[in-house]
């Protein structure tokens, strides 16, 4: 998991739910999943559970295996309705939406201002060889951080993806929110 890097064994302040499992009793205790929420159910389910006074463990003894996203399309997809849920669930509990989820969701709007101002502001030169550099940067930490080169040159283009589904799904569940999501 990405977030296993951030995780110390024992007590967690949450958990991505695909990698969780959880005794029946709780599960059942808490009340489960909230199917009105199109995702962020494991981030709304784990908020109930500490309400209740109990603890997210993580060991590092366990492993999930997940495939990945076959396709730009499909991680932008999926990024958007990981931003579509948060957003959903912080109308049923503020404080959801971290200030990074909120900074992120500003991304479309942002990359739209600065492609029209940049080149006003800056000699036309400048900004592919500045958007080369960062490219090569996340790159660089990418192989720094142990993955093959080939993953590594898609590191941009990925984070690119991702932030452009997370401001999509944000912007548009915070503008245009949808009905009922149980049974999709």
């Amino acid at each position: 998991s990405v977030q296993a890097d951030h995780l110390d064994a024992g007590d967690a302040p949450d958990l991505p739910g695909c990698n969780t499992f959880y005794r029946t009793e709780m599960f059942r205790a808490v009340g489960e999943f909230d199917e009105e929420l199109v995702t962020a159910e494991d981030v709304d389910l784990h908020r109930r559970l500490k309400a209740m006074g109990k603890r997210l463990r993580a060991s590092r003894k366990l492993f999930v295996w997940h495939d990945k996203r076959p396709s730009a399309r499909a991680l932008f997809r999926q990024m958007r309705r990981f931003a579509e849920g948060r957003v959903q669930l912080n109308r049923k509990a503020p404080g959801s939406l971290r200030p990074l989820h909120r900074l992120i969701g500003w991304f479309l709007p942002g990359a739209l201002v600065a492609t029209i101002l940049l080149p006003f502001a800056l000699p036309m030169e400048v900004i592919p060889a500045g958007i080369l550099a960062g490219w090569a940067l996340l790159a660089g930490l990418a192989l720094r951080d142990g993955e093959r080169a080939a993953t590594a040159v898609l590191v941009a283009p990925a984070a690119a993806t991702m932030m452009a589904g997370w401001s999509l799904g944000l912007l548009k569940e915070s503008w245009l929110p949808m009905g009922s999501t149980r049974g999709r």
